[in-house]
């Protein structure tokens, strides 16, 4: 109990005191006030009427002793002690702007004018968003100072026995972890910095050592959450990354690319201005290629200047954002911590295989374990060695089970902090006491606390246990069907119990223990009408999909959560985010939904898998939802679908029977049937049958057309392309290359675009046209570079490099083409290597290289085996080689079978001519001259080129007469 007149009457001194600008006589004042406070007064009486008066006088003068005794710290130089007393100002109410400057100018103070402004663009937001009004002209004016960084050094700092004695019902003193802390300072501390990854169990203390790394940090920090409830919202911890770094440095990512930049604007609502007027459109995939490269590039920059990055419970991160982490580990210096529990991370997991492949990254990796504090480490807690052993044995060791102990020690009054932070029996009962609280466990300990709130506060609770993320008031408030004003008042009273706290985005449990212990102590009943209200809640606000469903699944309708789970999952596979819609779509499934809703989540699950190269169970999939789907267009698609995914398996005769039995679902549905016809356009022509082939390709080509679906019309355009590419003209695959990568270029499909156009750059070197091929090349590298496609760009390299052969520059050539091939053997792509393997033959054999290039042409003979439309190419150029070199009938032996009717005939008369002429054959020149001839005709002007040579290369008398 507080002895109310003595207590008011030292805060009245004090704060006259600081008027009077006498700063070190109004903390003393003020200090010896708030030694006084035990507490909440009456806190057994808070719900009867006649102590409201009472407790709102000492609560109003107890915050007014916090924020004048911040103001004192500040004017006496001391910022760490206005630091710990404005923490409590803003603690007790987060909505008090005056507490929340004097918390912004002790960050600054202290010399940490980047968390100032973080925590000062945070406060501006939850202002706006809680009450829908700005910051006064005095929290604008301390921004600007701020931004214009304005001297404020650190004075030094001096020990304050106000932050001491009160710091501590907020948490413990930080002991027993000097070893672990030195370690990962010396780690971040180097000039290759290692990544550091702290591990333990929950409530063992990883979040209160990243605090302290970064507390003590001497660069920037960029921190960050990961929460339970957003593991299947693609990008939700990157969005938190960025928002932390746009605090750090708002004009940073004025300096991204334009196309990164776009992609991130639609990513993070705050950088909106970024996205340039008249922009482009962008497709999904493109989007999220463009989106990982921006969230990249932004942390880099900010890495560059030496930020740190701190994650914290890395085990509840979405795959999207941990590709985000793995990007900013593998290529560049920014300094990165991480935290998460062992035993929420299950082996097939994407947090699993992150973990395993940072090694790869080329980074070093510390490993930090922690364990449960050593009994001396608790004795540095509790100077009283009877207690600190019964505190010891009454709980399992961790800081958390620790703090949760004492707390309640502390609220009976059965110990009390001292001088040095330290506490001690104030009861003699005090070990005995720890010993039943700590029988009795922390969930039960945290349950009674809330069972003594109001009933309102109670019910918010069960809502924020549930929710399992940091929550804004307003969203509490529609679940809670109670006024904001009231919610936040319930807000203060939970945050002074110290059973919520105020984050980022929102209010949450104070840890995540004591949300588990909350929600586990919830009645079946109670806990279903509450994730019935947050459903509707969350549904109102045009809340994520995912979230509903769990609630929905909570409140005890599984169907109608797996119908949002499916909701969900079509989202993240629309936007190319895989790992998290197969996540979303096993979680459906196991729900066991009705058959459509099932067929809707199989077909999801089934594309990912397609996307990942698994056909075989991505075809099972897509084959179980088509026997649960009613005939129509619908089912059309699936099926269309499943014979694509035959093709893949060479199944030509399942895709085309698949095809017939998609057209026939599809009937007159236009856009079931482009889709359809499309597909069976690709199959007929791998089977021979050309002539149905180009008909169904014009009418889809029609159909598409008329949708106004340019992606369709790209589609259907590439593939007329390619198959007039394969049969040698090369003139008409040109242009339609160059029509389909205009239209891609206009739906803003990136991706496709640059493999549109590397084809093209191909056909154009084949076509005569190598310095119009070798600048389309190099522009698909920069494209590529931007997009951080690193198969796309090793593609470009490769198409580059053989324009500079046929440019004959053989030496860059062969640079370009031992990069392109490089990569091409890391990406393990054997039609690329194999491609690549034949430009680099032909540099170095123009260098006369002509062993290294026979080598180049064995290893590409032996790929081709499996690709038999470059195998003519292969044997032609290895049979070139061999001529050069001396070795006649072995080139002969290549070249005696019959010509495949196809673009490499024309390679094929190109070696048989060099034989020719080689072994001096009689009729070499009307070889060569006839060889010549047909590659004009079809536009080959690549052979026709070396043709002439060797044409010229002959005697006079030996040539043909020219013809017109």
């Amino acid at each position: 109990m507080v002895d109310a007149e003595v207590f008011c009457a030292r805060v009245e001194a004090g704060q006259a005191e600081l008027s009077a600008a006498r700063a070190s006589a109004a903390l003393a004042h003020l200090q010896a006030a708030l030694d006084l406070w035990a507490g909440e007064p009456l806190a057994e009486h808070a719900h009867e009427a006649w102590a409201g008066p009472y407790r709102s006088r000492l609560g109003r003068a107890y915050g007014q002793a916090l924020e004048s005794g911040a103001a004192a710290a500040l004017a006496l130089g001391d910022p760490e002690a206005a630091l710990s007393l404005a923490e409590l100002a803003v603690g007790r109410d987060p909505l008090r702007e005056s507490a929340q400057l004097l918390y912004v100018s002790a960050l600054a103070a202290a010399g940490d004018v980047a968390g100032a402004l973080a925590a000062l663009q945070a406060f501006r937001r939850r202002f706006a968003d809680e009450l829908g009004i700005d910051l006064s002209a005095e929290a604008a004016s301390l921004q600007a100072r701020l931004l214009r960084r304005e001297p404020l050094a650190p004075p030094p700092a001096r020990a304050s026995s106000v932050a001491r004695r009160l710091a501590p019902f907020e948490q413990l003193a930080f002991v027993g972890r000097e070893a672990e802390l030195a370690a990962v300072h010396a780690a971040l501390s180097r000039p290759a910095p290692a990544t550091v990854v702290v591990s333990g169990v929950a409530g063992v203390g990883k979040s209160r050592l990243l605090a302290e790394v970064a507390t003590h940090s001497s660069v920037p920090v960029i921190a960050a959450r990961a929460f339970c409830a957003e593991r299947d919202d693609a990008w939700a911890l990157a969005r938190s990354l960025l928002r932390e770094a746009l605090a750090l440095d708002c004009e940073a990512p004025r300096s991204l690319p334009e196309r990164p930049a776009q992609a991130l604007a639609g990513l993070v609502p705050e950088l909106g201005d970024l996205a340039p007027a008249g922009a482009g459109v962008l497709d999904a995939e493109s989007r999220r290629v463009l989106a990982l490269e921006g969230s990249a590039l932004l942390l880099w920059a900010l890495g560059a200047r030496g930020a740190l990055v701190v994650v914290d419970d890395l085990q509840w991160a979405d795959a999207s954002s941990l590709e985000v982490l793995g990007l900013v580990i593998a290529r560049s210096g920014v300094r990165v911590l991480l935290a998460y529990r062992p035993g929420e991370v299950e082996g097939s997991t994407p947090v699993a295989a992150f973990l395993a492949g940072l090694p790869a990254l080329g980074r070093e990796v510390l490993a930090v374990g922690l364990e449960a504090l050593s009994p001396a480490a608790i004795g540095q807690l509790v100077a009283d060695p009877g207690l600190a052993r019964a505190i010891s044995e009454a709980t399992d060791g961790t800081p958390h089970a620790l703090g949760e102990l004492i707390r309640a020690l502390a609220q009976e009054g059965a110990v009390l902090s001292d001088e040095k932070g330290r506490w001690r029996p104030r009861r003699p009962d005090a070990a005995s006491r720890a010993r039943v609280a700590g029988r009795s466990g922390q969930a039960a300990a945290v349950r009674r606390r809330a069972g003594a709130l109001p009933a309102t506060a109670q019910r918010l609770l069960g809502l924020l246990a549930l929710l399992g993320r940091e929550a804004p008031a307003r969203l509490l408030a529609r679940a809670a069907e109670a006024p904001q004003a009231a919610v936040l008042a319930d807000l203060d009273a939970l945050g002074a119990a110290g059973l919520v706290r105020l984050g980022e985005a929102g209010w949450a449990p104070s840890h995540d223990l004591i949300g588990e212990a909350l929600a586990g102590g919830l009645a079946p009943p109670e806990a279903g009408r509450l994730h019935e209200a947050l459903a509707a809640a969350l549904a109102a606000g045009d809340g994520d999909a995912a979230e509903i469903a769990a609630h929905l699944e909570g409140a005890g309708n599984p169907e109608a959560g797996a119908r949002a789970l499916a909701r969900a999952g079509r989202l993240r596979l629309d936007s190319y985010a895989g790992d998290e819609a197969a996540r979303l779509a096993e979680r459906g499934l196991g729900l066991d939904p009705s058959p459509a809703t099932r067929a809707e989540l199989l077909g999801i699950r089934g594309e990912v898998a397609a996307r990942r190269g698994e056909l075989a169970a991505a075809r099972a999939d897509l084959g179980s939802a088509v026997g649960l789907l009613s005939p129509g267009p619908p089912r059309a698609r699936l099926l269309a679908r499943l014979a694509e995914l035959a093709t893949g398996l060479e199944d030509y005769a399942a895709a085309a029977g698949l095809v017939a039995a998609a057209l026939a679902e599809a009937g007159s549905d236009a856009p079931a049937r482009a889709e359809t016809l499309a597909v069976g356009a690709i199959v007929d022509a791998n089977t021979g049958r050309l002539g149905r082939a180009a008909a169904r390709s014009d009418e889809a080509l029609g159909l598409f057309e008329a949708l106004g679906d340019r992606p369709g019309v790209a589609r259907v355009l590439d593939a007329r392309a390619t198959s007039a590419l394969v049969e040698g003209r090369l003139s008409e695959a040109v242009a339609t290359f160059g029509r389909a990568a205009a239209l891609l270029q206009e739906c803003g499909q990136l991706l496709r675009l640059g493999t549109t156009q590397a084809m093209r750059a191909f056909c154009l070197v084949l076509a005569g046209r190598a310095e119009e091929a070798l600048a389309q090349a190099e522009g698909v590298v920069e494209l590529a570079r931007m997009l951080g496609w690193a198969e796309g760009e090793g593609f470009a390299l490769a198409m580059g490099g053989f324009a500079l052969a046929a440019l004959r520059r053989p030496a860059e050539a062969a640079a370009r083409l031992e990069e392109a091939l490089s990569r091409a053997r890391r990406f393990g792509h054997r039609e690329y290597t194999l491609a690549t393997l034949l430009f680099l033959s032909i540099a170095r054999q123009d260098s006369g290289q002509l062993r290294e290039a026979e080598a180049n042409l064995r290893e590409a003979s032996a790929l081709a085996e499996r690709l038999p439309l470059f195998s003519p190419w292969v044997s032609a150029r290895l049979a070139s080689v061999l001529i050069a070199r001396g070795a006649l009938p072995a080139a002969e032996a290549l070249l005696a079978g019959a010509l495949p009717g196809t673009l490499m005939d024309h390679e094929a008369r190109l070696a048989r001519a060099e034989l020719a002429v080689a072994r001096g054959d009689p009729d070499a020149s009307r070889t060569t001259a006839e060889a010549l001839a047909l590659a004009e005709e079809a536009g080959h002007l690549l052979s026709a080129s070396r043709l002439r040579q060797l044409l010229g290369s002959l005697p006079a008398g030996s040539r043909p007469a020219a013809t017109s």
